[in-house]
This record gives C-alpha cells, structure tokens and sequence, in this order.
C-alpha cells in the first residue's frame, strides 16, 4: 500500500497533497446576540466533500440558521449550497457530496454538491433583541 501511495505522488505530486482536513472549529459562539456570523474563506485545493458538525448548548429567545457557502471568485458574490433548518439546541450533522447521500445519523442534511475551491459557514442567530445563542460548527473536507 505504501509503495502504491510512494509511486502515485512521485506520478502526480498533488496526490500526496490530497488529504481529509479537519478544521477547528469555525465559528464560535458564546451568548452571541442575534445577528450574522461568518467564518473567515476556507481554501479548498483537491476535496470534494464535506461533513460538518453543528452544534448548540443553548438558544434563548430565537433560532439559528447555519448555511455553508461557496465563494465565486468571478464576481466575488457567496452563494448558499446547503444549510440547517433552524435550530433552537441540539447538534445537527451537515453534508456535502456529490451525488448526495443518506441523512446523517444526527438527523442532518445531506446535499447533492461538490466543495467548491473557497467556502466559508455562515451562522445567522435570528429573534429579538434579547435572543442568545452558544454553540460552534466544525467541518471535515474529504476526497
């Protein structure tokens, strides 16, 4: 197996570039008011999928939205690809990939989609001006 991976990175050196990433986790939040939180552009070189854990402690007065969105680096506009419905607690798994898959185990989404080269999440806290959410959402990209 070894000697395969050896000789397929010495053929095609972005091979061996070509791993599962986990991220930390990117966006954390802790009694955040209601408002929209975005994580910084997350690069993506050779994965196509992604598995994301959605997660919330505690949501006071309002509910949460969280979406995964791609970056087009034409207009340089963000479109949605997939997102939770909202969600007032509990943790949620959210997928991307091709040719969609079965719901998750943690009653998540599953969409039909690639990870396209720059994505980023996006946590909307929605309700009143007295609504708090703490809770993270934390991503894995796979081949």
């Amino acid at each position: 197996m070894r000697l395969a991976a050896a000789a397929l990175a010495f053929l095609w050196p972005e091979a061996a570039l070509a791993q599962n990433i986990s991220t930390p986790a990117l966006i954390t939040l802790s009694a955040a008011p209601a408002g929209v939180y975005a994580s910084t552009d997350q690069p993506n070189t050779f994965n196509h999928a992604l598995n994301c854990v959605v997660s919330f402690s505690s949501v006071a007065g309002g509910y949460v939205v969280t979406t995964i969105q791609g970056h087009d680096l034409g207009t340089g506009k963000y479109y949605n690809i997939a997102g939770t419905p909202a969600m007032t607690g509990g943790t949620m798994m959210l997928t991307l990939i091709p040719g969609g898959g079965p719901a998750s185990p943690l009653g998540g989404i599953s969409a039909n989609a690639y990870l396209p080269q720059t994505w980023r999440a996006v946590m909307q806290v929605l309700g009143s001006t007295s609504t708090s959410a703490t809770g993270s959402i934390g991503c894995s990209a796979m081949n």
